[in-house]
Formats: structure tokens, sequence, C-alpha cells
């Protein structure tokens, strides 16, 4: 009898494995896409504010009229792909975090308001035109990247970890803080005052007309263009230099 309990328990829990990681590699317990490349399309009434996306693809953000997100991606690979809203933010993530292997993602978001972008993780974020706004923040963690063509009055930045930002366009102050190995491109991003608060071995490239404010803690760099007043405050083997503009 308990021979036949013990067989009972193996089996259920085969089981439940088996379905468990159905659809995952197993060699490394990711998500494998399955069949054609498709497309989803999922609307939402509330309005879209800010974003934050932990998916291994490429998120691409379009500002328009329409409050809405186009998934391209194999049929259970989005299946997998959550999209919540919660407090104006719109969260794009797999379920159980699960990660993804050798498949394609590529996600549209489309929204008037572009307030917070924040990429997690390993993936990137794209902007599909200008984004225009008042005020700005752009957010990366892990080694993702975030690329985008900006039009506004100010904007922050937090870059941390092993992660990237390259922008381009034009703001009137911009705000950096960076931390870790990370690197901030923005030499084609036009600003009269420029404020930099960078921790580790980072590097920073900024357009500054007017004000740069540098403070740098540890082996970090700040490279400038433009003919800008500076302030700096260096502890560590930091430096603060000019780039050429020809």
């Amino acid at each position: 009898m308990k021979s036949f309990s013990k067989i009972l328990v193996i089996g259920f829990l085969t089981c439940v494995l088996n379905a468990c990681y159905s659809g995952f590699d197993s060699n490394g317990g990711c998500l494998v896409g399955k069949g054609d490349i498709t497309t989803e399309e999922r609307t939402f009434e509330s309005p879209i504010q800010n974003i934050y996306s932990n998916i291994l693809g490429v998120v691409h953000i379009v500002q328009g009229n329409e409050e809405k997100v186009t998934i391209k991606a194999q049929p259970n690979i989005i299946a997998r792909i959550k999209t919540t809203y919660v407090n104006n933010e719109l969260r794009l993530e797999v379920q159980n975090q699960a990660c993804l292997n050798n498949t394609q993602v590529d996600i549209y978001v489309t929204t008037p308001t572009i307030q917070r972008v924040t990429q997690s993780g390993q993936g990137e974020i794209r902007s599909e035109g200008v984004w225009k706004m008042a005020d700005m923040e752009l957010i990366t963690h892990g080694s993702g990247q975030i690329n985008a063509e900006v039009e506004c009055t100010d904007l922050k930045v937090q870059i941390n970890d092993y992660s990237k930002i390259v922008l381009k366009g034009k703001t009137q102050n911009q705000e950096i803080d960076i931390s870790g190995y990370s690197e901030y491109q923005a030499y084609d991003l036009v600003s009269n005052n420029a404020t930099v608060n960078l921790q580790g071995s980072g590097i920073v490239g900024v357009w500054a007309s007017q004000q740069l404010n540098a403070t740098i803690r540890g082996n970090g760099c700040v490279l400038y263009k433009g003919s800008p007043t500076i302030t700096q405050n260096i502890s560590g083997g930091g430096v603060i230099h000019p780039v050429d503009t020809n």
C-alpha cells in the first residue's frame, strides 16, 4: 500500500512539473517561442502616463492620441506577457518573471503622455518619433538601454548598474544621476544647464551651453560639448573634460 502511495505521489509531481515547464527551455528554464510571429492589441481606458518594462525585447513608445499596446511575438510568448495598469503606470512584464530565450519580442506602446519611462533588466526601450513633454524622467536598471529623441523643459535621468541611455533632441535643464558602470550618451541633446551626480566608473557625455555642475565620486568621467561655466566636486580619480565639436 505504501509503495502504491509513493507511485501516486511521484506520478502527481511529474505531471505538475511537466505542466509548469511546458514551453520552457530544458537547459535554462527559459521560455522558448513556438510558432509564427503574430500580433495582439490591448487597449486601455485609463490614461497611461508612466511606462515600466522588464521585458527582454524591444519596447517602442509612440506619442499618439490613443492608449494601446500592440505585442508582436510568438503566440505562447504573447500569452505570458502581462500588461498591468497601476496608478497611471503601464507595467510590461513576463508572467512568473520567466526569462526569454532566443525569442523576438516587439511591443508598441501608444499614449499621449510620457512622463516617466523605466527600463529594468536586459531589454531596450526606443522612441518612435519625438517625445514632447514639459517634464520627463528616464530610468534604467540592470543592463538595459533607452534610446530616445526628446523635447522637454526639465529632464531627470537615473542610470544604474551596467545600463545605458542614449538621447538626442533638446531640453533646457537636465539632471543626471548615474552609478555603477553605466553610460549616458547625450551629446546630441542640446541643453542650457546640466547637473551630473556620478558615483562609480560610469561615463557621462552631455551638451551644456550655460552651466555644468558635476560631482564625481569614484573613477567616472564627464565629457561635455558647449562652453558652459563649470562647477566641479571630484573625490577619487574622476575627470571632467571637453569634447572636440569639430
